[in-house]
């Protein structure tokens, strides 16, 4: 038995779909099933019990589930102890936690120019949803954040406003709205939508918006990847609500503006303990000082 055989059936265990635990690992479907039935046979027992709805846990595998969380729980502990140690010993490592949007649009170029001017400082960079970011934020697992969501306030948590965007509707360079100069809710009320599986920052002000017209918006897929995002809408099979430049290139994928607009304020995030180191300081000086928008 494996760590990683625990860790993909305790995936398809929260998700209830080899093919939803395979997206959010960044793993082939094969792969997962492959490791699964050698954990089966391993065990000698059956995990699961398979039929054309879904996959339900057997007895022991819910005992399995049980004790394989507690046994990754302590190796988490056991991971984040270590590199506490680490830290300590070594060069400070600014730990960064990203969206998948703001990973994109923000952080290839500005890594590039920080770590130019600062070789010694090492960025640890880490991607969630933003509610799983918000709490390691919080409770001091990652320095800082950039994010959209300014709005969120905590006493433990300082924030500096970077730069203005806005969401996009992004279609394909052959969609019948792609030569629009802008698109309202009524417009896209049939469009087929896929949208971030752990829910974008904006989701509840869309639904909202659509709401408000008596529209529910007709989501057909949600994932954790990006990349597949961009496939589906360059090929044409769904629409998508980004962040502009997120997604939108102007040749293969459009990003056509909301109207009303739908303005976004990006901005970084940090808790404030992280102040007290020095480098952690260079870091958000040279955050502050970034062009983000040239």
């Amino acid at each position: 038995m494996t760590i990683l055989q625990m860790q993909y059936f305790k995936a398809v265990c929260i998700h209830g779909s080899v093919t939803r635990a395979a997206e959010e690992l960044f793993v082939s479907r094969p792969a997962i099933s492959r490791l699964l039935s050698e954990l089966e046979r391993e065990l000698g027992v059956t995990l699961f019990w398979r039929s054309s709805t879904g996959l339900a846990l057997t007895e022991a595998g819910k005992i399995f589930y049980e004790n394989c969380c507690d046994i990754l729980n302590r190796i988490e502990a056991l991971e984040k102890r270590m590199f506490e140690i680490c830290q300590i010993k070594d060069d400070y490592i600014v730990r960064v936690g990203l969206t998948p949007a703001t990973g994109i649009i923000i952080f290839p170029q500005f890594y590039r120019s920080f770590y130019a001017a600062h070789p010694d400082i090492k960025l640890k960079v880490v991607e969630y949803g933003n509610e799983r970011s918000r709490q390691m934020l919080a409770e001091g697992e990652i320095d800082a954040m950039f994010t959209s969501d300014l709005a969120w306030d905590s006493k433990l948590c300082g924030c500096h406003y970077l730069f203005d965007t806005e969401l996009v509707f992004c279609v394909s360079k052959d969609h019948h709205l792609a030569k629009k100069s802008y698109v309202t809710v009524c417009d896209i009320k049939n469009e087929p939508l896929i949208y971030m599986e752990k829910n974008m920052q904006r989701e509840g002000e869309m639904a909202e918006l659509f709401a408000s017209h008596g529209l529910v918006p007709q989501v057909i897929m949600r994932t954790a990847q990006i990349s597949l995002i961009k496939r589906l809408v360059t090929d044409g099979s769904a629409c998508a609500v980004q962040i502009k430049d997120a997604i939108n290139d102007g040749e293969n994928i459009i990003g056509i503006p909301f109207q009303p607009k739908i303005p976004i304020k990006i901005g970084i995030k940090w808790n404030l303990s992280a102040e007290k180191n020095k480098k952690f300081n260079t870091f958000l000086e040279y955050v502050k000082r970034y062009e983000f928008v040239k």
